[in-house]
């Protein structure tokens, strides 16, 4: 993960964290927000300046509804983003039922398969052959990868090919793609490894 993407999880987390206070708390202070999240103070205040500026005050800290519209805005959030999923198995449909992508702006239109069984209109499931003329006619920004790790890259580069410039990848497989490309690796097993040796130690 390089430094960008790690600047952009922690801002995630600050959103996260605004949008779970309760509707009577006003204004908040970086401190607050390092002390809750395990961040260090001095972090909290360099990415909050970054964001928002100097709107902060001295003791009381950055009005609530202010800082989160920020964020909001800083993280491309305030846009409606549409993404497809490719691969329409049990991890796939669980993305694609999901509802809370909504809050970050990001719709998820639809979802394509090899298997003809698991396609059906009327859900938004369509065949894989479908793909790239659906990207291409809606400019569709963000892909998600849901398939077996040996069919991931033909799916990368299709993706790519008809416009996708971010990938969200979920297979087990270390794609090939341009510098005008990003994307992200989901590697849960690596994640769940960690967690294992955390747990060792």
């Amino acid at each position: 993960m390089n430094k960008s993407q790690v600047l952009i999880k922690r801002l995630c987390a600050y959103l996260h964290y605004l949008r779970q206070l309760p509707p009577e708390v006003t204004t908040v202070s970086a401190t607050a927000i390092a002390y809750e999240l395990g961040y260090g103070d001095v972090q909290v205040r360099k990415d909050l300046a970054a964001v928002a500026g100097g709107g902060g005050r001295p003791k009381t800290g950055y009005p609530v509804r202010m800082l989160t519209s920020q964020l909001v805005r800083y993280l491309g959030f305030d846009r409606k983003t549409e993404a497809v999923i490719v691969g329409a198995g049990r991890l796939g449909m669980a993305l694609y039922e999901y509802g809370g992508f909504s809050e970050y702006g990001i719709e998820i239109v639809a979802a394509f398969d090899k298997d003809p069984e698991k396609c059906d209109a009327s859900k938004g499931v369509y065949p894989y052959g479908c793909l790239a003329d659906f990207c291409g006619k809606e400019n569709i920004e963000i892909g998600i990868i849901t398939v077996p790790a040996e069919q991931a890259q033909p799916v990368c580069d299709l993706l790519t090919g008809c416009g996708v410039r971010s990938i969200w990848n979920f297979s087990a497989a270390y794609l090939r793609h341009s510098e005008s490309v990003t994307v992200f690796n989901e590697n849960m097993a690596a994640s769940l490894a960690a967690l294992l040796i955390n747990k060792s130690e």
